[in-house]
């Protein structure tokens, strides 16, 4: 299995802050990225906003989650170390997406219900 940086980045995010995930027979087996925002006016005390996009088989999941949070880290201190707010979506009836979330560490209470 290999890791690297996509020719283009991956569903909006810029290249740099792009994984793509191959298995040993050169199948893409899972891709994500990081889409981030300054948001110094609305969140004084919270201002770098980071998305976290991924989709990847069972077997990629932990390996491009943590190159993911790597980046998210390296673009936080990028920054000066700005307070940060590192999040994903998902979408109410994808159990096992929440699932895998939660347990790595995210929660739902980030957020305001519509």
């Amino acid at each position: 299995m290999r890791i690297y940086h996509p020719a283009r980045g991956v569903g909006g995010a810029l290249r740099e802050n792009s994984f793509v995930v191959i298995d040993d027979a050169g199948v893409e087996i899972g891709q994500g990225g990081l889409r981030l925002r300054m948001l110094k006016k609305m969140l004084p005390e919270r201002p770098l906003d980071i998305e976290l996009e991924m989709s990847a088989h069972p077997v990629a999941g932990d390996t491009l989650f943590g190159a993911l949070c790597a980046r998210a880290e390296a673009i936080r201190e990028e920054q000066g170390g700005t307070p940060a707010r590192l999040y994903t979506r998902c979408a109410i009836d994808d159990s096992a997406r929440h699932e895998y979330f939660t347990r790595m560490g995210f929660d739902d209470y980030d957020g305001d219900e519509l």
